[in-house]
């Protein structure tokens, strides 16, 4: 079954622009740390440290009974929260956990991290179910029990780069991501788990 510990040096690599170098979990965040805060007027996200939004750290701390943050507060994130946001707000809403391919998972999880929702329907669509935004036990059984999982991720990532592409068309300033967007998914490469 998946590992989120395996997804993280993915995520922080190409979240902050940091190597992995042999080094994960804290040690790699405390280095993305340095590279990992964005404020680009452009990107629809907003404020961002090591790929967390202030709406998303806003949700996770309302989650948590605790007051909305402040910019200050989401650059002085900790890795513990950040791996709870991650685990709590991505990994656990695809149940990653409970799929059998380590690559599958990883980009599941990935394209609902970049994307909100249609991460979740995009690939409700792919594997011929209707689309709700709930991975539930019909998703999880139509990952796991599909009878070629490196085709499954072939088509996967062509969806999710039209998706891409008819974001930047609906708003084109986002164009500018696109090189960004197209490497990260190319990185997402199928692995027989």
């Amino acid at each position: 079954m998946a590992n989120l510990e395996k997804f993280i040096p993915f995520l922080l690599s190409h979240e902050c622009f940091v190597e992995a170098k042999g080094r994960s979990g804290e040690a790699l965040f405390e280095a993305a740390l340095r590279r990992g805060f964005a404020n680009d007027p452009n990107d629809r996200g907003g404020a961002t440290m090591c790929g967390v939004t202030l709406r998303t750290f806003a949700d996770y701390r309302r989650r948590r009974g605790l007051p909305m943050p402040s910019v200050a507060q989401l650059r002085a994130i900790t890795y513990a929260q950040w791996l709870d946001v991650v685990r709590s707000l991505y990994w656990n809403r695809w149940s990653a956990d409970r799929i059998a391919n380590q690559s599958i998972a990883e980009l599941l999880v990935d394209w609902l991290w970049h994307s909100g929702t249609p991460g979740i329907t995009g690939p409700q669509r792919v594997l011929g179910l209707t689309p709700d935004g709930l991975v539930g036990e019909r998703t999880l059984a139509a990952i796991n029990t599909h009878p070629d999982p490196a085709a499954l991720h072939a088509a996967l990532k062509v969806a999710r780069a039209a998706y891409l592409n008819n974001l930047i068309a609906a708003h084109p300033s986002q164009e500018r991501f696109r090189a960004g967007w197209t490497a990260r998914l190319n990185h997402l490469t199928f692995r027989p788990s």
